[in-house]
């Protein structure tokens, strides 16, 4: 499936977005055509891409097919875009991967390893699109490796895109979505469609320990992919210590902290908190790593960060003789 914009499908999109909001019609598909001196068939592809990745709607009036912007929030956002850049060809520069590359910069600034980890590009597609954008003004460089979004309203539009087709990839599931745009772990009862591949606590099993499941179960995918690559430990256990933040979840925090603690010697300190950066919960990492290692060493276990008589570090952590305890039932 193609989740990215191809030139035809942005040159509409850029017309369409020059009358979106005046009180011009609606245009058909013929009017569409001849602006963009191409043929009808032509014109109904793209709409019909564009509609699937509901930039459009199509009304019928008889036989016409009226083509006007849709009221979703990427839409306007990419209304905004052109408002604020009028003059930059966006069907150049936003077309192929472009736009894959650019949900890996959300969080600026950001070296190509990151940018490529985080849209799931290979790092040779990742630095040719980069190079495309940096030539064109759209993305700048503070330091000969880092990398940040520069063109006006660009960075809501890929944000906004890829917010929707994650919402939209697991639309009609029960359970509950965990976005870190354009990445998500999605927990759910349900058996996953094949572009969602198992993480969190559901494959804790994996590195020895067993844990009793609910019903439910915690997914991986990407916004812009249909390629599933199983998470190695240390994403994984990223992946479930993503929820202690959505839900303070003790349950979550405590698991991820065993598994640490049973795979310590092989355990990739380095991978674990560069996934954890990339998921935005780089301290509650540094905290497990600190925790783990007083464990494992024997050593003075740190006290709860406490103001006015309550915790402030966020999730909630295991006390050291509940984690012991914990150890105990996996020995």
């Amino acid at each position: 499936m193609n989740f990215g914009l191809g030139k035809r499908e942005l040159v509409l999109l850029r017309m369409l977005a020059a009358t979106s909001g005046s009180h011009s019609p609606a245009l058909t598909m013929t009017a569409c055509a001849a602006k963009m001196n191409i043929s009808v068939a032509a014109v109904s592809r793209a709409t019909a891409s564009l509609q699937a990745k509901g930039f459009i709607e199509i009304e019928r009036d008889g036989k016409r097919k009226h083509v006007r912007f849709s009221g979703v929030i990427h839409a306007i956002a990419f209304s905004e875009l052109q408002a604020a850049n009028p003059q930059t060809p966006l069907e150049d520069v936003l077309s192929g991967s472009s736009i894959r590359v650019l949900s890996g910069m959300l969080r600026p600034p950001v070296s190509v390893e990151t940018i490529s980890r985080l849209s799931r590009t290979p790092e040779i597609t990742a630095r040719r699109a980069l190079k495309k954008l940096l030539d064109r003004g759209m993305v700048s460089r503070a330091k000969p490796t880092e990398y940040a979004i520069f063109l006006p309203n660009l960075a809501g539009f890929v944000a906004a895109y890829s917010e929707f087709e994650l919402r939209k990839r697991c639309a009609g599931m029960r359970g509950i979505l965990n976005p870190w745009w354009p990445n998500a772990v999605f927990r759910t009862p349900q058996t996953p469609p094949a572009f969602m591949t198992p993480t969190g606590i559901s494959v804790f099993h994996e590195h020895g320990i067993k844990i009793i499941q609910t019903e439910a179960r915690d997914y991986y995918f990407n916004a812009f992919t249909d390629k599933p690559r199983p998470p190695t430990m240390e994403e994984a256990v990223v992946h479930a210590l993503t929820w202690t933040v959505k839900n303070s979840s003790a349950r979550e925090t405590a698991y991820a902290m065993l598994v640490m603690q049973k795979n310590w010697k092989k355990f990739d300190r380095f991978s674990f908190q560069q996934s954890a950066a990339d998921w935005g919960i780089p301290s509650i990492a540094d905290r497990c790593i600190t925790l783990v290692e007083a464990f494992v060493h024997d050593q003075q276990w740190p006290e709860p960060l406490i103001q006015n008589f309550q915790r402030v570090e966020g999730p909630i952590f295991p006390s050291r003789d509940e984690f012991g305890e914990l150890v105990k039932q996996y020995e």
